[in-house]
């Protein structure tokens, strides 16, 4: 379970280290937890939306 996955427009917060969705799934992430990117969006659903394409994109790479 990798915590601490921001989207490339969210800001690091009190997270000293974070990674994009892509990144995670680089570096080997199977569970990803993506919080304060969607809960602290202005339009938490359309940030959700955002994310869910966002995650699709980078699990169809390949390893």
């Amino acid at each position: 379970m990798t915590p601490g996955i921001r989207l490339s427009d969210s800001s690091q917060n009190d997270q000293k280290r974070v990674a994009t969705p892509t990144l995670a799934k680089q570096k080997g992430a199977d569970l990803l937890v993506i919080g304060r990117s969607v809960t602290q969006a202005t339009n938490p659903p359309k940030k959700l939306s955002t994310c869910y394409g966002g995650v699709e994109s980078c699990l169809n790479q390949k390893r």
